[in-house]
């Protein structure tokens, strides 16, 4: 079971981590070295086989780098002293973007700021080992810069959809086949893992979208044309059929026999009497 301890910004991390398999420790302003003072950690370690480090965004702009990179050094061997068997991760510090409240951090401030944090995440990068792995976030750079969806106003802390994309990727981290192999003692600079990374992202959603585009003319193609074709020109010709016959056969037969009962019956009632009179009166 997972244990992760952070700063701030892994404050609402258990809002998205499942409590069953992930434990969240959040100390809002924490530096480094005072993550190994804390009585809480100190007792709950032993009972982790994993535990993962959210740190080093306090410490900048107090330390350089290098020593950041130290601190955090110590910080996961102290870790590893009091659990043994457990795989320590890192993660990367998260990028820096403008306040959108009173808009107090220059942009100089911001550009310096994400240096140095990048600078640290290739410390990170160089402390890999065999129990010591780091925890990238390829999604919150894009082609312009830091990606701002994913962090909140203040532009430290992380937005709805940057917490969801921390918890991913720390899941993905611990429970990674790579997770328990051992990884090489000199490792590329972190630009181009995260360059790599983030390669991979972009085909993974431009293939998606072909999938669902293929799908639509499919179905409409198929269904419109059919019915209507066929049910049209079937009504027409039924139409067709049936006004031309009861018209054509009704009128002529009752002309016809209106002809022939009026002629029958006039000639024979008026020639019949005439000859009797005639013949009566001669035999008187």
């Amino acid at each position: 079971m997972p244990l992760v301890i952070g700063h701030s910004q892994a404050k609402y991390l258990s809002d998205y981590l499942s409590k069953s398999e992930f434990s969240v420790f959040a100390y809002p302003g924490y530096k480094t070295h005072e993550f190994a003072k804390e009585d809480a950690i100190q007792e709950v370690l032993p009972f982790f086989s994993s535990v993962i480090i959210m740190t080093g965004a306090n410490d900048i702009g107090r330390k350089s780098p290098g020593d950041i990179g130290r601190a955090i050094e110590s910080l996961c061997r102290h870790v590893r002293d009091l659990s043994p068997s457990a795989t320590v991760f890192v993660s990367h510090v998260l990028p820096r973007c403008e306040n959108r409240f009173d808009g107090s951090l220059t942009r100089d401030f911001i550009c310096r700021w994400n240096r140095d944090a990048e600078a640290v995440n290739q410390e990170i990068e160089a402390l890999s080992c065999s129990w010591l792995q780091p925890v990238r976030h390829p999604r919150f750079y894009d082609l312009h810069g830091p990606n701002r969806r994913l962090l909140s106003r203040d532009g430290l802390h992380l937005s709805f959809d940057g917490t969801e994309e921390v918890c991913r990727n720390m899941y993905d981290a611990v429970y990674s086949p790579r997770a328990s192999e051992a990884t090489p003692s000199s490792p590329e600079p972190h630009c181009i893992n995260t360059a790599l990374l983030y390669s991979e992202v972009l085909m993974l959603t431009t293939s998606r979208p072909t999938s669902t585009t293929n799908k639509p003319p499919i179905f409409t193609t198929t269904k419109q044309p059919t019915p209507t074709t066929t049910k049209q020109p079937t009504s027409t010709s039924s139409t067709t059929t049936k006004q031309p016959t009861p018209t054509t056969t009704k009128q002529p037969t009752s002309t016809s026999s209106t002809t022939t009962k009026q002629p029958t019956p006039t000639t024979t009632k008026q020639t019949t009497p005439t000859p009797s009179i005639t013949i009566k009166r001669l035999e008187i």
